[in-house]
């Protein structure tokens, strides 16, 4: 081939091309949790980020829920992260603005006044990083997707060059995650 003797498999594939091998396991119905998992391996190794989660809406749309990521304790996450969609009080604001708007959030000192006046108290209990950023994934026909990424410092959350260039990632992780 046109790399002499390497194996093909030692020949890493660029970004766009991780991005088209998600796009073409969704469209040929792979399954959710596998087509997740492609893509926020992609996340994680693009943007330096560890542990991404995915949040969505509950069938009721009363709260955010951890849909899926890539971290050990995800069952643990999946049944005690619930971020209220309707709240009444201003704690869940970020949360509930990110999924209603479409838009991304980004959170540098979760331990300021201003931040923990508009975080849930579970985002401490169960998350507690001192730093996040929510992407919001948008899909046609489908509720959106949270990308949630969490960081130790506000120097570590993803740059926003490198986030912008997954830009054609996140319509894929909105329908794969509606599809779990």
């Amino acid at each position: 081939g046109p790399h002499g003797d390497i194996p093909a498999v030692l020949v890493p594939l660029s970004l766009k091309e991780r991005i088209h091998h998600v796009k073409q396991s969704l469209e040929s119905g792979g399954s959710a949790h596998g087509v997740l998992g492609a893509a926020l391996a992609v996340v994680a190794d693009h943007l330096g980020a560890h542990a991404p989660l995915i949040l969505t809406a509950t069938s009721d749309r009363q709260h955010l829920c951890v849909r899926f990521g890539l971290r050990d304790d995800l069952e643990g996450l999946k049944r005690e992260l619930k971020f209220p969609l309707r709240a009444a009080g201003p704690r869940t604001q970020i949360f509930a603005a990110a999924f209603h708007a479409g838009k991304d959030a980004i959170v540098r000192d979760c331990f300021n006044k201003e931040s923990a006046d508009a975080l849930p108290q579970s985002y401490y209990e169960v998350l507690g990083s001192p730093a996040f950023a929510l992407y919001a994934c948008l899909g046609k026909a489908v509720l959106p997707a949270l990308l949630l990424i969490e960081a130790d410092s506000p120097d570590a959350l993803p740059d926003p060059a490198r986030m912008a260039e997954l830009a054609e990632l996140r319509p894929l992780l909105a329908r794969a995650a509606a599809r779990t």
